[in-house]
């Protein structure tokens, strides 16, 4: 029998990043089967997958960093952004077997919340830089 695709969307704050990701329950079981059962030195090239998720949280700190002063990046079209968000969601996934804690799941109303909050940062970003230009 056929796993069926279920819609989900996975808020980033428990990795301490303001956004939220969708993705199916296909995705996510086939993650975590991969962070469960994949030997630990057998990460980032022996480093280990604690070493593993220190390295990747960081980049993707500074990638949300470029993304936030940088909105017009943040396409469907942009394959930098595709990658970050996919980066993200693995982050989230690893970081929740790491721990042992659930992902938090966000429904509908909660993504509409949270896209309204996010756009709302653009506007901040484009108002600091007029700030910036005109002193």
């Amino acid at each position: 029998m056929r796993n069926k695709n279920i819609p989900l969307s996975i808020s980033l704050k428990p990795i301490q990043i303001d956004m939220v990701v969708d993705t199916d329950n296909v995705v996510v079981n086939e993650l975590m089967d991969l962070y469960k059962h994949t030997p630990t030195e057998d990460w980032g090239g022996g480093v280990g997958i604690r070493r593993y998720f220190e390295d990747m949280w960081h980049g993707l700190q500074k990638g949300y960093k470029y993304f936030i002063s940088n909105p017009e990046r943040i396409a469907n079209t942009n394959q930098g952004w595709i990658e970050f968000c996919n980066d993200c969601l693995r982050c989230s996934v690893l970081y929740s077997v790491m721990v042992g804690e659930p992902l938090m799941f966000v429904d509908s109303a909660e993504k509409r919340q949270w896209l309204i909050d996010f756009s709302a940062k653009f506007k901040l970003v484009a108002e600091q830089e007029l700030l910036q230009v005109s002193i």
